[in-house]
This record gives structure tokens, sequence and C-alpha cells, in this order.
């Protein structure tokens, strides 16, 4: 059986001033940190790095993924920065949505994972946000009608 798991450690970056792309607060200033993860396997040998820079901002303390590097940050304004900068969202958010869509018809399973997917709606643009609540709604009648039909099985 192969045991994975994860380690991290995150370094402190430099302070800058960015556009945030949560509240919208232009010349804010910002605090940047890099993460690099590892995954483990046994917990003991690392087979796979990814490193991220994240910029989170002081008025709204939401983070914003970097695609460039600690340096670049420090080095940078808002104008500069702002082709750079990308909301974090939420990768299992986004599986949440899908699954909980295509699993609407199994009561309770498409249930949570559409009430999963229906907590992280905003992060999403427009398509993500309308399968949360499509696939909610058909959750919802699918276990409704779930239990209706177990209570009646039992008279």
């Amino acid at each position: 059986m192969l045991l994975l798991g994860t380690k991290y450690d995150e370094t402190a970056g430099p302070s800058t001033t960015v556009d945030c792309l949560w509240c919208g607060k232009q010349a804010t200033t910002a605090t940047a940190r890099e993460r690099s993860e590892w995954l483990m396997l046994a917990h003991l040998v690392p087979i796979f790095r990814m490193r991220t820079v994240f910029v989170r901002c002081d008025t709204c303390a939401k983070d914003m993924i970097a695609k460039c590097s600690m340096d670049e940050i420090a080095r940078g304004n808002p104008m500069t920065l702002r082709e750079f900068l990308v909301k974090r969202v939420s990768f299992v958010g986004k599986v949440c949505i899908v699954l909980g869509l295509l699993f609407c018809w199994a009561p309770f399973v498409g249930l949570i994972l559409n009430v999963i997917g229906f907590l992280n709606r905003n992060a999403y643009g427009a398509v993500l946000k309308a399968m949360s609540y499509t696939g909610l709604i058909l959750s919802l009648l699918s276990t409704a009608l779930g239990i209706v039909g177990a209570v009646l099985s039992k008279h």
C-alpha cells in the first residue's frame, strides 16, 4: 500500500502595492509569500515539488496567485503586476460542482457534493455558478423523492 502525503514550507516575501482582484481596492498594500509543496511517498521520500507565489491583500485578506517570481513582485507596481495576478480559487470546489451535477440523481451523495460546490460558487464564473444552482436543485429534488419513496415503501 502506498502512503502518499504532502509537506510544505512557506517563505515570507516582500510587501508591494497591487490592485486587488477580490475587493477591487486599487493601490493597496499586499504581502507576498512563496509556498513549496512536496508530494511525499510514505511521508519520507519526496516525489514532486510545486512552488506557488501568493499575494495577500492587506485590505480584504484574500490571496491571489502570482504567475511570476518573488523578485518580480518586489520590483513590480500595480500596473505591471496586474497581468501576473489571478484569483485563488478552490480546486475542490470546482470538482464538487462538476461531480455534484453528475451525481445529482443519487440521494444524499449528490446533495453533499452540491452543497460544498454551492458554498464555493462565488469564486467562479457564470458557467460554474449556473452548474452549481442546477446541481443543487436537482439533488434536493432527488433526495426529497428518495426520502418520500423510502417512507412510502415502509407503509
